[in-house]
């Protein structure tokens, strides 16, 4: 869901740009690399999902101690006003890898984005449970 996710950011980019541009206030130019960024975080910790174990520790001769990950729960993440769509897209990737819910709390200067994430991640979801 992480790469299908990176991939609708990517498709969606253009307009994403000229969204967060109107209500930033920034340039397209500044914001250009928030879209690639954002996606790449997603595929990056996509790529580290088969590599979050446990491990199995020798504690004496007849047993072991096992470890197990385990998600916390929910995360919250509090998205700064200057790039909000990348530090909120970017920085979903590891806790929801991990299993963890994430509440995304938007700037009151600029929240456009931040729907717009919403959006795409409800349509993902949706896809996937129609599956």
């Amino acid at each position: 869901m992480l790469r299908t996710l990176a991939g609708t950011i990517r498709a969606r980019g253009p307009a994403i740009l000229e969204l967060e541009a109107r209500d930033t206030g920034n340039t397209i130019g500044k914001l250009h690399a928030d879209v690639e960024i954002a996606a790449g975080y997603l595929e990056y910790f996509a790529g580290l999902a088969s590599e979050l174990k446990g491990e199995t520790i020798p504690a004496t001769a007849k047993g072991l101690h096992l470890t197990l990950r385990e998600p916390y729960g929910v995360v919250a993440r509090i998205v700064p006003f200057n790039h909000p769509f990348m530090f909120a897209a970017a920085h979903l990737a590891a806790p929801l890898m991990a299993g963890n819910a994430v509440v995304v709390k938007t700037p009151e200067t600029s929240p456009l984005t931040g729907s717009i994430l919403g959006e795409l991640c409800q349509q993902i979801c949706r896809r996937v449970s129609s599956i």
